[in-house]
């Protein structure tokens, strides 16, 4: 039997939806999904800016202004991402 997990949305800003997924895989991330585009960005360790590891139809204005929210909000989704995968 085939069981889908919900996927837990950790934050939505500015029209931009920050989610993971269940057993998703290391290093931490998130993938950040705006109109048609989506842009995963590892979350990194402490002291280390978010950086982004694919991209996919999103504009680059649009990509950095992701990757500023996701810094903005680094230690929620850090948390969010532990709570989600027991790290």
């Amino acid at each position: 039997m085939f069981i889908i997990q919900p996927v837990p949305k950790l934050l939505n800003i500015d029209g931009f939806r920050i989610m993971t997924y269940p057993n998703d895989h290391l290093p931490a991330h998130v993938h950040v999904i705006k109109d048609d585009g989506v842009i995963i960005i590892n979350l990194n360790e402490e002291g280390i800016s978010p950086t982004v590891r694919e991209s996919h139809g999103m504009k680059r204005q649009v990509e950095r202004k992701a990757v500023t929210i996701v810094s903005e909000n680094k230690a929620a989704l850090l948390a969010g991402w532990r709570e989600w995968h027991g790290e």
